[in-house]
């Protein structure tokens, strides 16, 4: 019944999008859709549905973050895409055969590495993070914990690139972290994260 809702709510969503590519509401939900099935199928073992909401996923961040613009292209692969999860939808109910869909994936791949040619500024974004740094009040926080002989730690944490629910992982890493000492900065954002 979830996906099913949340298939129609990408349907829907993506229409309005086909229509008025600036709708930001319309991209926030089918973001949240995708990211919902993509979770749910990676916890039941549905390893392809995961893996295609995963790609659709990381171009409706991209989109949703302003790196890169909707293309005609781009839609066409987008509801290839939907479609191809309807045919999951219906292998996993038993009313399908097996699907393949590493070309569709293939293709939603392809719109993400045509980024840089898309919107060159997104391309240098993806340069290597700036140094890590503090702010004053930060910094404070810092000094204050060390008069009090208390240790500061910076902690960078690495997720394969390759692994599911990468958001959900860093995720449990902020938490049990959160166990151990006061997280004074997060990059990216908590807020972020959640």
């Amino acid at each position: 019944d979830e996906l099913e809702e949340k298939i129609q709510a990408i349907n829907d969503n993506l229409l309005i999008l086909e229509r008025d590519p600036s709708d930001t509401n319309a991209l926030q939900e089918i973001f949240r859709a995708a990211h919902t099935i993509k979770g749910s199928a990676g916890v039941m073992g549905y390893e392809h549905m995961a893996s295609l909401t995963h790609e659709m996923e990381n171009l409706f961040d991209r989109l949703r973050q302003g790196a890169m613009r909707l293309t005609t292209e781009m839609t066409d692969v987008l509801f290839d895409a939907l479609d191809t999860l309807k045919s999951l939808r219906d292998e996993v109910t038993g009313e399908g055969g097996a699907i393949d869909t590493a070309p569709v994936i293939g293709r939603l791949r392809a719109l993400l590495a045509g980024e840089g040619t898309a919107a060159a500024p997104a391309a240098q974004e993806k340069a290597p993070p700036p140094a890590f740094t503090l702010t004053e009040v930060e910094e404070e926080v810092v000094r204050a914990a060390a008069a009090r002989n208390i240790n500061a730690y910076l902690v960078r944490v690495s997720i394969d690139p390759q692994c599911q629910m990468k958001s959900v992982r860093a995720f449990l890493v902020f938490n049990n972290l959160e166990r151990f000492g006061e997280i004074i900065k997060s990059v990216p954002p908590a807020e972020q994260l959640q």
